[in-house]
């Protein structure tokens, strides 16, 4: 876990408002002690910041781009990839969007980012900030992404669709 991803921890933690558990105070300590932490810790870690926090921050801490639904378990992959890495790189410039109020849900995100990859994204300005970040890898970006999205059920696809409808 990169060190900006343990400062944005150390600081969900400290601004919780609710109590925690020893079991789960220790499974935050070990992730805040360690630069590689285990799958089961950061799946444990889902359901103590879903109890300590509210929804958008979970989204960003998650880096919740909508191609894989709105379960953080399925955005847990997105850890391992490096700083370095096109993908890790991607992960970061979602982060940034939720930081800058550019999205507020993953659905909202993965609408954004779908009109950046066609190239129909009228708001350069945040446009501009992902291109730089996934160091104008845009193609590799979306392709990725695609597959991403194939990889999800057919019926997870129409029962977000219905949910976005809804919610407008």
């Amino acid at each position: 876990m990169d060190s900006n991803l343990h400062q944005d921890l150390l600081k969900i933690w400290h601004q919780r408002y609710k109590n925690t558990t020893l079991d789960e105070k220790h499974c935050v300590e070990r992730i805040l002690g360690r630069d590689n932490v285990r799958s089961s810790d950061l799946i444990k870690l889902i359901g103590i910041l879903h109890k300590i926090s509210d929804p958008k921050t979970m989204y960003k801490f998650f880096a919740m781009d909508g191609y894989q639904g709105d379960d953080p378990n399925k955005y847990v992959e997105l850890f391992r990839y490096d700083a370095e890495d096109v993908r890790g790189k991607h992960v970061r410039a979602v982060r940034l969007l939720y930081r800058d109020e550019v999205v507020n849900t993953p659905q909202e995100c993965r609408s954004f980012l779908e009109i950046i990859f066609k190239g129909t994204c009228t708001n350069t300005e945040y446009k501009d900030m992902y291109v730089e970040h996934v160091r104008g890898e845009l193609a590799d970006m979306a392709e990725w992404r695609q597959q991403t999205k194939k990889k999800r059920p057919a019926e997870e696809d129409a029962r977000d669709a219905k949910k976005v409808a809804t919610e407008d």
